[in-house]
């Protein structure tokens, strides 16, 4: 799969878009309805002009029905056709998030390294595309490099505000970090304005319990 996504060649027509087809298995794949929505991606991929979406999709029915050699080979046709334009690289790119977040071990670190790798891309033609700070995040933070999650995730909560999503991820790194008061930190202000969500609730709960456990900070004297 490494070499076919290293053939990447961003040669496909630029102006490719998802089909009419393609956006009907959409909505099946949304409804559970992974043997029809299969269907329709199918026959969207014969169409040269919007096969790299119904490729994509095809991954995503793969991710569904849990086939991992049904996702690997529908994704190396999706890398085959990438149009070279922001749109694409980036569904690409969070189409391997998604692989990532329902993968574990290898293969999750796997998919979160392709996801890392073509969401860089996609920065590098448009830094301001929409959730791109925050989606690069997720899979840095997934391949296992929670300080590099954890400055672009900041980098991007500087530049686009605190989102509920945004908090969450930054929420999750800081707790892989063992940094709870920082969390605390984080999501007070929030509390107080009455804005959180149930699953920030739950890590700044969590993260007070660990300040607490760990008691006052040492107050040892400096050395002479």
């Amino acid at each position: 799969m490494t070499a076919a996504l290293a053939g990447c060649s961003g040669s496909a027509d630029p102006a490719t878009a998802p089909s009419a087809l393609d956006a009907r298995a959409e909505a099946l794949l949304g409804e559970g309805q992974t043997a029809e929505a299969k269907a329709l991606f199918g026959q969207g991929a014969a169409n040269p002009r919007s096969a790299f979406w119904s490729y994509l999709g095809l991954a995503r029915v793969s991710l569904a029905e849990r086939d991992p050699a049904g996702f690997d080979r529908a994704i190396q046709e999706a890398v085959r056709r990438t149009p070279p334009a922001i749109s694409g690289v980036d569904a690409l790119g969070r189409t391997f998030l998604y692989a990532a977040q329902s993968e574990s071990g290898s293969r999750r670190v796997q998919h979160a390294n392709f996801a890392t790798y073509f969401l860089g891309q996609a920065r590098r033609l448009d830094p301001d595309w929409p959730e791109l700070g925050y989606h690069t995040g997720l899979a840095l933070h997934l391949a296992g490099k929670p300080g590099e999650a954890l400055r672009l995730l900041e980098l991007t909560r500087q530049e686009r505000g605190e989102s509920p999503h945004l908090l969450l991820a930054l929420s999750r790194v800081l707790r892989e970090l063992r940094r709870p008061a920082d969390i605390v930190t984080l999501l007070q202000p929030h509390e107080e304005r009455n804005t959180l969500t149930l699953d920030l609730i739950s890590e700044l709960e969590r993260a007070r319990a660990a300040v607490a456990k760990a008691g006052p900070p040492s107050s040892k004297p400096a050395p002479p």
